[in-house]
């Protein structure tokens, strides 16, 4: 999932924001009168910094940003002095927060998914289910508004990955899970690859003949 980051379109913004963030958090004043404006505003929260190697970081800090766009415009318009001019020129600038915007929205299914799969419970069902969810959100990135170059850069990074999910070892994991079974009931062709997987993993954990031949007929007769 790195690699989405690794585009010149996403890694400029994520820069762009992350000089922001740095400027403000390490000028006393500032940061002092952010806080007020943003307090008057109803912001509480306030910039979050972030691990350029860590994705859900990055997608946090992005999201801090945007959040405290009116706050962070409200000050450049107050207090224009106490900003350099790159940082006024940027906080001034409407395209710069639709495209981070954009970009954020892009990585927000990424961010859930990844929180989803280090959980204690996730099994392989749910990292094969979760890497589907992603595949369709990629393939539905919308043309208009979304950088084209960044969009082919999702998709052959994602596309690098497929081969992984599509293992029949995923797909047994699916067929198992008492939540996605009946998802897969009207698969043509499915069967045998999973009965086969089935029938190799038993084999592997040195069961008797006979019982190695019940496991797959009941694999190929649920």
């Amino acid at each position: 999932m790195g690699s989405l980051l690794g585009h010149q379109w996403a890694q400029k913004l994520i820069k762009q924001v992350q000089d922001l963030i740095t400027s403000i958090r390490a000028s006393h004043r500032p940061k002092a009168l952010l806080e007020q404006i943003a307090k008057r505003m109803g912001i509480n929260r306030m910039l979050i910094t972030s691990n350029k190697t860590c994705f859900t970081s990055v997608h946090a800090s992005i999201e801090s940003v945007l959040r405290l766009q009116p706050a962070l415009q409200e000050l450049a318009r107050q207090h224009p002095d106490c900003l350099s001019k790159q940082l006024f020129d940027c906080i001034s600038d409407d395209m710069f927060f639709i495209m981070i915007k954009q970009l954020c929205k892009i990585l927000e299914p990424f961010t859930l998914v990844i929180q989803a799969v280090q959980a204690a419970c996730a099994t392989l069902a749910d990292v094969t289910r979760y890497w589907l969810y992603l595949a369709k959100t990629i393939s539905q990135l919308p043309f208009q508004s979304i950088d084209s170059a960044f969009r082919r850069w999702c998709c052959i990074a994602f596309n690098m990955r497929q081969q992984e999910m599509l293992s029949p070892l995923c797909k047994l994991a699916l067929f198992l899970h008492p939540l996605y079974r009946d998802a897969l009931a009207g698969s043509s062709g499915l069967w045998e690859g999973i009965s086969v997987e089935a029938g190799q993993l038993w084999q592997a954990s040195r069961p008797s003949q006979a019982a190695h031949d019940v496991r797959h007929a009941e694999v190929q007769t649920a």
